[in-house]
């Protein structure tokens, strides 16, 4: 599932970043091409590049991104136009209502604008509470019907669903399904009790690597499974709610309700570098993570060089400079110059810095 190389002058990059508070602010950064800052913000993830992303601004619904889905009978209810659409202020919503006896719901689609194999999948939502339906942020492809290969051939991933809200239980599912949905259909879930969880908004996400899927709540880690092998078709993302007695029952609901969606985003993997990690130092710096300044001036000093080769594409350099701030991040640590934690969390950093380059 972002790369940036030094230019001349970047120590004031470098220095800008750390000085900022936290993650909620923009980040200067290098631009490689033009010799420029550019400004980078709070879609940017250390190690990964931006594919897809809909923050859901103006009136109407960007269909060269979206498309509405099928309004046809989808469980008890049905899937309807009207019932996803953009508040204006910047959120989607998918909604559940009732008119004259029958119930629809909202559901929007990527199919044929965006499909992506591995990566990671993350929206920021409010979740509906009412009872008889759930709503859903999921990938799916033809080739979950496909019966076979297991899920290597296509699985549908459903990050999240909230068949439970209305037992005040804060649970939601993780689920996989493969192989068709008839007499060969295999399938695989957790339940995941969230204390808070249809309060206000929360993240939710996917890392889909090609060895397992890691799902996750809020930054945190809920799930991480390899069942049925791990598909290896792109994918294409559809947000919706579905009347069933999954979800209770319906007739109990109080209408409309809805699924308020702050943003979706989708990022693929990219080479680690010295910014990326400059961030990681930035974010540790906001949390008040070194006990003594200098800690973070000699890690971006470190770093000021290590991103010099990176530009020359001098790997081995890269590779040994990436070395010496490991054993830089020891010596502070030995001080008690910054916490167990940021250590920990810099030193993985290095790591995965390492192996990229390695690999480059």
């Amino acid at each position: 599932m972002l790369k940036s190389y030094l230019y001349s002058g970047l120590c004031m990059v470098f220095a800008v970043a750390i000085g900022l508070g936290g993650a909620a602010n923009p980040i200067l950064a290098a631009d490689k091409e033009n010799n420029q800052l550019i400004e980078t913000t709070d879609s940017d993830k250390p190690g990964w590049k931006l594919t897809f992303e809909d923050n859901f601004s103006g009136d109407e619904l960007d269909f060269t991104k979206w498309s509405r889905s099928p309004e046809w009978k989808r469980k008890d209810g049905w899937w309807s136009d009207e019932e996803s659409f953009l508040d204006g202020e910047g959120h989607l919503i998918i909604q559940i209502s009732e008119r004259d006896g029958e119930y629809y719901s909202g559901a929007i689609n990527t199919r044929d604008k965006f499909e992506q194999a591995y990566g990671y999948y993350e929206i920021r939502a409010k979740l509906p509470k009412e009872e008889g339906f759930w709503s859903a942020f999921w990938l799916m492809t033809d080739g979950a019907h496909e019966v076979g290969n297991e899920g290597r051939d296509g699985t549908e991933i459903d990050i999240f669903e909230t068949p439970y809200a209305y037992r005040n239980n804060d649970t939601i599912s993780h689920a996989l399904h493969w192989d068709g949905y008839e007499e060969h259909h295999k399938s695989a879930g957790q339940d995941i009790h969230v204390p808070g969880i249809y309060e206000g908004y929360h993240t939710f996400a996917l890392e889909w690597t090609k060895d397992e899927y890691i799902f996750y709540v809020d930054d945190q880690i809920t799930w991480r499974t390899n069942a049925g092998g791990i598909s290896e078709v792109p994918s294409f993302v559809q947000l919706s709610a579905e009347v069933g007695e999954w979800g209770g029952k319906i007739e109990n609901a109080t209408l409309p309700d809805q699924m308020v969606v702050d943003y979706v985003r989708v990022y693929e993997r990219d080479v680690y570098s010295a910014l990326d990690i400059v961030k990681e130092v930035e974010q540790l710096k906001s949390k008040h993570s070194f006990t003594n300044p200098q800690a973070a001036r000699d890690i971006i000093t470190h770093l000021t060089a290590l991103q010099h080769f990176e530009h020359t594409k001098r790997l081995e350099k890269v590779v040994k400079h990436a070395k010496g701030l490991k054993n830089l991040l020891s010596s502070q640590q030995e001080k008690e110059w910054l916490t167990e934690h940021a250590y920990l969390r810099l030193q993985g950093a290095v790591d995965r810095l390492i192996v990229d380059w390695e690999e480059y």
